[in-house]
């Protein structure tokens, strides 16, 4: 586990609303557990979360870090246009192809918090 250089993301605790540090910490732990149950053994597979009280924004991983290297404050807050209205990880970006998968789903799926998109086999 930690294969990448050292992550250098802000501490965004405190920066956000509760709920989204709440969100934030959730997301964060779905993307570890991926790591820990495997499902992480092919490549661009995405977990995005609605930010609450924000509609139209949602949390997606760093685009270049593995899951088990995602933390809360690492993590970027897009919306459905593909602005990232929140950097976390000031070095890596969002990966477009997640973008346009997720923001798809949340655009035509309000109820759905959570988007789980693997290719694992």
């Amino acid at each position: 586990m930690g294969h990448a250089a050292p992550l250098r993301a802000p501490d965004l605790k405190g920066a956000v609303t509760e709920a989204e540090w709440e969100a934030r910490v959730d997301l964060a732990a779905c993307y570890r557990l991926m790591a820990v149950f495997g499902f992480t053994d092919l490549i661009y597979n995405h977990i995005t979360l609605s930010v609450p009280g924000d509609p139209g924004h949602f949390l997606i991983n760093p685009y270049g870090r593995f899951y088990d290297e995602v933390t809360a404050s690492s993590l970027h807050v897009v919306d459905l246009e593909g602005n990232v209205i929140r950097r976390g990880d000031p070095d890596n970006g969002v990966n477009r192809a997640g973008y346009v998968i997720h923001s798809a789903v949340h655009a035509a799926r309000k109820d759905a918090a959570c988007v789980i998109h693997t290719h694992t086999r």
